[in-house]
């Protein structure tokens, strides 16, 4: 990291992991999600994110980013749902947190 630079969120998240499979299938449940995204919306105090894409990947993706989430971010909730053919992420959190929800994809 280039000195001045803070770290994101998912760097943080990676380095408090506990072992290199959790880093790998955290990075890999976000760039799943990633690629899946098809759009975002402001809800109170957080985003929704909509997901469309292999029903299977999609939804090992989400139980994998909410589950390795739990243990190192105590700033932000998660949960999702499948709604048809369609998976949505709520990520929520206090309003100082809102620019990490927004670019939680990016």
């Amino acid at each position: 990291m280039s000195p001045g630079r803070t770290r994101t969120h998912a760097e943080e998240v990676v380095s408090a992991l506990q072992s290199q499979e959790e880093r790998d299938r955290f990075t890999r449940s976000r760039q799943v999600l990633k690629n899946y995204l098809i759009h975002k919306r402001e809800v109170f105090n957080g985003r929704d994110f909509l997901f469309q894409g292999p029903v299977v990947e999609l939804h090992e993706s989400l139980r994998s980013l909410r589950e390795l989430e739990s243990h190192c971010s105590r700033f932000l909730e998660f949960d999702y749902a499948q709604i048809e053919g369609y998976f949505l992420l709520r990520i929520v959190g206090r309003p100082q947190y809102l620019s990490t929800i927004d670019a939680y994809f990016d």
